[in-house]
């Protein structure tokens, strides 16, 4: 269980390089972090519950040759995995080597995007991965790739480059059909007006809410208000849940430090690079709060929230570039999502959803 501890070290590493306020300390460590987790997640070997399914799809998935609409209907995931898969088979590739593969351009992207918009990359990236380092749910391989995809389109959008931006949504959703979630949702990027945004955000996530409840439980109105009451009621009990009290609270939490906290920042609304991501970061978390009574959906929004309210509270950092300022926040999420990371480490390992880490290379040579 030791092995999974040791990304810790580069969270503190990374915080060290925020400090020194230098982008090419601050891109080594964000280098180094890179190579490591794909590492870590790219050669691991039956290390978890979903890794055995996993390589059972793509020993099913069909090599180029046979590829084709009635050689792939009966199989598991999205056209774009599944050409992938047959790639690999094709170059007589064994499943390991899809999966550091794989993993390698799906933190790639989340890097780029990191270095694009912040001198604070790695700190960024590492602090993401506190939350999202272990993922528990039969995505996790297509949904890596897929985010990726969506973060690079959003930061093609960013910079006035629709047509990659579009190309990448595409391409996320050969992946994951999710991804059409967010590919929808940026057309709310097109509300100029910032209230009328947040209006639209708060209407988006209310009717999520809404429809999610009347799925779970398709009563009269007055029924469907008291479910609501008591499944947050239930999440107050039950913290550790997937879409818990500490879930929760870490939205709140964003929400809290990019509009209050950052009310501080006086250059703030001349900073367009910031406004744009807050905006992402805003409709993200609405988006995930919209899945809140259907957690298989909330979790896959929320991959994308974290890493854009990272995103704008490093960037406010920027902005008000003093150590008054950036000193309190940064250590701060440091030391609170260290905790959150070695409480969800523990506890994976305690539920068995992780087992003892091993490589395939230790597999091919004992």
């Amino acid at each position: 269980m030791a092995h999974y501890y040791f990304l810790l070290a580069f969270v503190w590493l990374a915080l060290a390089a925020s400090v020194c306020r230098t982008k090419t300390v601050d891109r080594i460590v964000l280098i180094s972090l890179v190579v490591y987790a794909s590492l870590f997640s790219g050669l691991r070997w039956y290390s978890d519950v979903d890794y055995g399914p996993y390589s059972g799809m793509f020993d099913a998935n069909p090599d180029l040759a046979r590829f084709g609409p009635k050689s792939v209907q009966a199989l598991h995931g999205e056209p774009g995995y599944l050409l992938v898969t047959a790639i690999f088979k094709s170059l007589s590739l064994e499943f390991h080597a899809m999966v550091l593969f794989m993993a390698i351009i799906a933190i790639s992207l989340k890097a780029y995007v990191a270095d694009q918009h912040t001198k604070c990359a790695s700190l960024c990236l590492a602090l993401y991965f506190c939350i999202h380092f272990i993922t528990i749910e039969f995505i996790q391989i297509r949904w890596g790739l897929a985010s990726g995809l969506i973060l690079l389109a959003c930061h093609f959008l960013q910079r006035s480059r629709v047509l990659a931006a579009q190309l990448c949504f595409a391409l996320a959703v050969g992946f994951h059909y999710f991804a059409l979630v967010f590919w929808a949702g940026a057309l709310l990027l097109r509300l100029k007006r910032e209230p009328v945004f947040l209006a639209a955000v708060a209407t988006m996530t209310l009717m999520g809410l809404m429809f999610g409840t009347s799925l779970l439980n398709p009563e009269g109105q007055f029924q469907r208000e008291l479910y609501i009451v008591r499944r947050l009621l239930s999440y107050l009990g039950n913290p550790t849940s997937q879409v818990g009290l500490l879930s929760n609270l870490r939205v709140a939490m964003y929400l809290a430090l990019i509009y209050v906290y950052g009310s501080l920042v006086t250059g703030r609304h001349g900073n367009p690079e910031f406004v744009f991501l807050r905006r992402m970061a805003t409709l993200a978390l609405g988006g995930a709060v919209a899945f809140e009574f259907l957690p298989i959906f909330y979790f896959r929004a929320v991959v994308l929230a974290d890493f854009f309210a990272l995103l704008s509270l490093l960037k406010l950092c920027e902005i008000q570039d003093t150590l008054e300022f950036q000193v309190p926040l940064t250590v701060g999420l440091t030391v609170l999502f260290s905790a959150w990371f070695g409480f969800d480490v523990y506890n994976n390992f305690a539920g068995y959803r992780i087992l003892e880490y091993s490589t395939w290379i230790d597999a091919r040579l004992f």
